[in-house]
């Protein structure tokens, strides 16, 4: 593969240097040999003073003929896209062979999850009864998981009560979350490490959940927002916020 070949991949790009330069493998920029496709963010440009004879997919052009430059407005993505296209194998839907499903779970196009997952898991819900005795109640509603859907190693999302459990479309959830029953998570949000949401949480779409975080039950959290590393969600949040802390706060 040469630089013209990831040029003409990247959409509205520009370039300096040799187009014909061969590729062939891709590295970060600390162990950056002649040949590799590296990425460099923007104000990062410094790092680049040692590396050369590599294509770099950067924001702005670094003063050196060392290399060949692919100047693009965001570095970070056009260098994950072309790393899909041209070395990565990955199949385009993925359930590893020790998920459990149970219950009624539906699952859309494209899905991604990996090893021991449990989804449509029976929610740990019991009522009182007159003399203070826990009783089981039934959980019967199912998962809906939409298109485009990641759910990393050691996840566990509990069906519904009555209605279901619903994960949106391209929402990623990363390693060991726990997603309580009826929880509803809008499009395209990303929720990190070992977050664990009550049941019936609903968080918007576009939201960022910071690694550690915790929801109490029926908590909702709005459109287009970030909850910092380690909440403790008491309180809903609105949309197009950040929030942060125990008890979490908006604080923009």
């Amino acid at each position: 593969m040469k630089t013209k070949d990831v040029f003409d991949y990247i959409l509205l790009s520009s370039i300096k240097g040799d187009l014909q330069r061969e590729i062939t493998g891709i590295s970060s920029i600390k162990r950056a040999k002649p040949g590799n496709l590296i990425f460099c963010i923007k104000d990062n440009e410094h790092t680049l003073e040692n590396v050369k004879g590599c294509t770099v997919i950067c924001e702005s052009y670094f003063e050196d003929d060392n290399n060949s430059y692919i100047i693009t407005d965001d570095a970070k993505f056009w260098f994950a896209k072309t790393t899909e296209k041209f070395y990565s194998s990955r199949r385009t839907e993925y359930i590893h062979h020790t998920v459990i499903l149970e219950g009624r779970v539906d699952i859309g196009d494209r899905v991604f999850i990996q090893a021991n997952c449990t989804i449509g898991t029976e929610g740990f819900g019991h009522v009182k009864d007159k003399n203070g005795v826990w009783n089981h109640f039934p959980q019967v509603g199912g998962v809906i998981i939409e298109d485009d859907v990641e759910i990393a190693a050691g996840t566990n999302i509990h069906r519904g009560t009555l209605d279901d459990t619903i994960i949106g479309q391209g929402t990623k959830i990363s390693i060991q979350c726990n997603i309580g029953h009826n929880s509803i998570i809008g499009k395209n949000t990303f929720i990190a490490g070992n977050t664990n949401l009550g049941g019936k949480t609903e968080i918007g779409s576009h939201c960022f959940i910071g690694m550690g975080t915790i929801t109490k039950p029926g908590i909702k959290i709005g459109n287009n927002t970030t909850i910092g590393m380690g909440s403790i969600v008491l309180e809903d949040i609105r949309d197009n916020c950040v929030a942060f802390g125990n008890p979490a706060k908006e604080r923009l």
